[in-house]
């Protein structure tokens, strides 16, 4: 997460060059409110975006500077604005777990929660792939699909049971996840949930009535993938000096 977010900040500070779009943005970056106040009294344009196709929104909720994204949606900043790689404000916010930002963000007039980067992600996605249930359920509070899926055919579910984010696993089959979808490989969530030995979840999906009978597109099932999980667990297991082997 740390070189994802320092690689966004970096590029920022070389694209700045001497236009004046990027300003605001780069006020935004450095935390300091007083000045983003003061530009927007001067006249900079609430949505102006740096050489990344970032706006000073966009910055601001990515690094958690609550106080900024307070003065640029109330000087009606666009919500839904995207970067160069299709990612809204909400979507950085969700990524990096800033829970309040992301509040505030629902909260704004003509807030879109299914829009999709470049990769066919949504924000969603993201909060679920890193594991941040209170974003995730206040995205579905806020209507967003809990069946999206992207360019590989991956639903949010089948992304948290990967990444043996129980509380998010729960949180999405309460909201109506659909529990037999298949990715381009034939993954069903129980099946990501086996092949990554993620017994809690997989205790989970069965009790929510997944299919132990899916299989993918090489015949696997989720007794074979958790038994080749497992034997690849303990093949990566150190032996200690005089244990049975």
């Amino acid at each position: 997460m740390l070189p994802y977010l320092i690689s966004l900040v970096v590029v920022a500070g070389v694209s700045t060059q001497d236009g004046k779009t990027d300003v605001l943005p780069r006020a935004a970056i450095n935390g300091n409110a007083a000045e983003v106040e003061r530009l927007l009294g001067a006249g900079a344009n609430v949505d102006a975006a740096d050489a990344t196709g970032s706006t000073a929104l966009k910055y601001a909720a990515m690094l958690g500077h609550e106080p900024i994204v307070q003065v640029l949606l109330a000087a009606r900043a666009n919500v839904n604005a995207t970067d160069a790689d299709g990612k809204t404000p909400v979507m950085h916010a969700a990524q990096m777990g800033r829970d309040a930002i992301v509040g505030r963000l629902l909260a704004a007039h003509g807030i879109e929660v299914d829009i999709r980067d470049d990769s066919g992600t949504t924000a969603l996605a993201l909060a679920t792939l890193h594991g941040r249930t209170t974003i995730v359920r206040a995205l579905m509070a806020k209507g967003a699909n809990v069946n999206v899926t992207d360019q590989t055919a991956q639903t949010p579910l089948m992304l948290a049971a990967a990444g043996g984010h129980l509380d998010v696993a729960r949180a999405l089959i309460e909201g109506g996840a659909r529990l037999e979808v298949k990715d381009k490989s034939g993954m069903t969530a129980l099946l990501a949930a086996a092949s990554a030995g993620r017994t809690d979840i997989l205790k989970l999906l069965v009790a929510s009535g997944a299919s132990v009978e899916a299989r993918d597109l090489e015949e696997s099932t989720p007794a074979r993938s958790a038994s080749c999980s497992t034997a690849a667990r303990m093949r990566r297991r150190p032996i200690r000096p005089g244990a049975p082997r």
